[in-house]
């Protein structure tokens, strides 16, 4: 609860339900997706959320910050343009457990936590595989498989500036 509250008073709690009503809407999330997968396989699977991982994944620029710096968020009242779940749960095991921190390889700054999943399937699990793209690193690719765009546009696109693509 470092994150609720104002600066110099004690840890509040939300006026709403906010763990139950996230987790509510992973769960139907979840089931979306078992639906998707269970039309291509023809198999059904086991949607896991829980409590825990959908406040963790809640924590979005929260966890950014304490993944990157190691500190500890603190309360800055009405100051944060985000809302803040009940509990600081950064050193709470469940995090490792279920996986809400994945520590992945990154290419220019080493190692990189990010969020986990909240949203655990049985039988076709989602995960954190890959870190976030350097800035232009997947614009050439993305532009020729998604918008078939050749290459003789995409050096046309790079050199006016219009787009700009990882060396």
């Amino acid at each position: 609860m470092s994150i609720t509250g104002t600066p110099d008073g004690p840890p509040v709690r939300l006026g709403v339900a906010i763990a139950d009503i996230a987790t509510g809407m992973f769960a139907f999330q979840g089931l979306l997706l078992a639906l998707i997968a269970r039309g291509t396989t023809s198999r059904g699977q086991h949607v896991d959320v829980s409590l825990f991982d959908s406040v963790a994944a809640l924590l979005t620029y929260q966890a950014s910050k304490f993944f990157a710096t190691g500190d500890v968020p603190v309360r800055l009242g009405n100051g944060h343009a985000s809302i803040a779940p009940y509990d600081d749960v950064f050193g709470d095991p469940q995090m490792a457990a279920r996986e809400m921190a994945v520590t992945l390889p990154h290419s220019t700054i080493g190692s990189l936590t990010l969020l986990g999943v909240p949203v655990k399937l049985s039988a076709t699990p989602g995960g954190i595989r890959t870190p976030p793209p350097r800035l232009g690193e997947q614009t050439a690719q993305a532009l020729r498989e998604d918008a078939g765009v050749d290459a003789t546009t995409l050096e046309k696109l790079a050199a006016a500036g219009i787009v700009r693509m990882a060396r």
